[in-house]
């Protein structure tokens, strides 16, 4: 077995959360600017949706109500569409009721589940849509005998990975604690025990929900499969969610946290480490280790988790890090600790991950786009050195930044064992998958060159290299792209799938009340 150094061995300090979990602003329902009810009514009331929703017992929030300017906000404040009404249905057969509602009015719809979508399209991407909103479907239960969970669309990943816990029992998801379940599971998914363990949307075993014609239904394996195909990777488009079943693993009692710092002097240095670590994600990483570099304006950071023991975690990483250290010319600051389940959601999130069932209240502003890179379309030393230039050219005039790098394939991932028919998400081929994230402070404003930066930091990829088959670059739908038009959105999110889910768009949802931005 490979002897590490003292430091690499015993440095048991708690690890830093990686810097994608940055708190959001906190904004107190009293800080945010009421809108006067005449120009709320005036711009965005709707007296259609408003004798619609007023004649049912259904709880909604229309622009004449006080709390209508803090309930219309985005998660991300870039954005301020506002919606005809809000409405807030306790069971499917509310949901169902507020969709034949908007039916009858020809009135289209918008979901919010978490409220998290980065383009903001819980709003639907205009004005002027009906909201339904999820936060009372708050169900989490667990059934031993099955070991199935049973998961309300309303709730969020923290509260669920909470309750969960408590029957020592887990899903993949990511480390966001305030995300909602709904989204995440239906367009995919990703989390650091995935390559163990698949993407959330692999282990929903049914949903239920409402279809934009208004009727409940029931979708799994032997019932409703076509719709069940297609809500699994591109779920807003084809139905509202109402309730999910998780397929849940046994949560591992410890696991291995660890992180390793690099301040890279060059360019040139970080682009031949970045090769090694795609060679050996792609060759060498067994399921149980998660990958992910972390790229700031003056850091470059690779971290992740190992579900075994330290001394097995020891032997499969040692290859990665001798061969980093030779390229770094010196040791990394090392961080490695056991950590239990609880501890390391709590890590990877930046703190507690339980968070309110109502009144979300974090928010941020900034833009994000995705890259996906698939197995055999590996990033030349020539392309990574594109990338890392532009970071290095960057410094000092850079906004808020940092990018990751998830390793989501590889000869041993559980990702990769679905096949690329199975579900409508598309990637099953990804070795891996790039966030690029800018954000402003609460303070600042946000301005159209940092979108340009974004940009321009994925054509320091694009311009060099194209994939083998000679079409777009994939992209992942979670890390929506709002800047996409529908044409370059749908073969990036969704591939050699997007014919059949426009052929099934056109049975379940033709009138196109559901669902935007996905290109479908």
């Amino acid at each position: 077995m490979k002897v590490f150094s003292a430091q690499f061995l015993y440095t048991l300090i708690i690890l830093p959360a990686p810097v994608f979990s940055f708190p959001p602003w906190i904004i107190p329902e009293s800080e945010v600017p009421p809108i006067p009810p005449v120009i709320a009514v005036a711009k965005y009331g709707n007296p259609i949706v408003t004798s619609c929703l007023s004649n049912s017992t259904i709880e909604h929030v229309l622009p004449s109500s006080p709390k209508y300017a803090s309930l219309s906000r985005s998660y991300n404040l870039r954005f301020d569409y506002k919606p005809a009404a809000i409405a807030y249905p306790k069971t499917p057969e509310e949901v169902q009721q507020i969709v034949k509602c908007a039916i009858s009015k020809d009135i289209k719809l918008s979901i919010r589940g978490g409220g998290h979508s980065y383009g903001a399209f819980a709003f639907g991407g205009e004005d002027g849509r009906l909201m339904i909103d999820m936060e009372r479907f708050q169900t989490i239960s667990y059934d031993e005998s099955t070991e199935i969970a049973t998961v309300g669309a309303g709730v969020r990943l923290g509260n669920l990975a909470s309750k969960l816990l408590g029957h020592g029992r887990a899903i993949p998801h990511g480390a966001c604690a305030n995300v909602g379940v709904s989204g995440l599971a239906l367009h995919g998914g990703y989390g650091m025990a995935s390559r163990l363990w698949g993407l959330t949307l692999d282990v929903i075993t049914e949903i239920r929900g409402v279809t934009a014609d208004g009727e409940l239904f029931v979708a799994n394996e032997s019932e409703n499969e076509e719709l069940f195909w297609a809500l699994r990777g591109a779920g807003s488009a084809f139905g509202i969610a109402t309730e999910f079943k998780f397929k849940t693993f046994p949560a591992p009692e410890t696991l291995i946290a660890w992180r390793y710092d690099f301040q890279f002097r060059n360019a040139e240095d970080a682009a031949r480490a970045f090769m090694e670590f795609q060679a050996f994600g792609r060759e060498k990483a067994p399921a149980k280790l998660s990958i992910q570099i972390e790229v700031t304006e003056n850091n470059i950071g690779i971290l992740g988790n190992f579900f075994g023991p330290r001394e097995e975690y020891d032997d499969v990483i040692h290859e990665l890090y001798d061969i980093l250290t030779m390229v770094y010319g010196g040791e990394p600051k090392v961080e490695i600790r056991e950590q239990t389940w609880h501890e390391n959601l709590v890590r990877m999130n930046g703190g507690p991950i339980l968070t309110p069932t109502v009144g979300f209240n974090q928010f941020d502003s900034f833009y994000a786009k995705s890259l996906v890179v698939p197995d055999g379309d590996d990033l030349t030393y020539e392309t990574a050195l594109s990338l890392f230039k532009f970071v290095f050219d960057t410094r000092g005039s850079a906004p808020h930044y940092f990018f990751q790098i998830n390793l989501y394939g590889g000869k041993n991932s559980q990702i990769a064992a679905v096949s690329a028919d199975e579900t409508a998400y598309a990637d099953r081929d990804a070795l891996l998958n790039f966030q690029f994230y800018a954000y402003i402070d609460r303070d600042d404003v946000f301005t159209p060159d940092i979108i340009t930066f974004i940009q321009d930091m994925d054509n320091s990829i694009t311009s060099i290299q194209n994939p083998r088959n000679g079409e777009l670059w994939p992209a992942y739908a979670n890390y929506i792209d709002p800047t996409l038009t529908n044409e370059e959105a749908g073969p990036r999110y969704y591939g050699h799938n997007l014919e059949r889910l426009r052929q099934l768009k056109e049975k379940y949802d033709p009138e196109r009340r559901l669902g935007v931005g996905l290109g479908i």
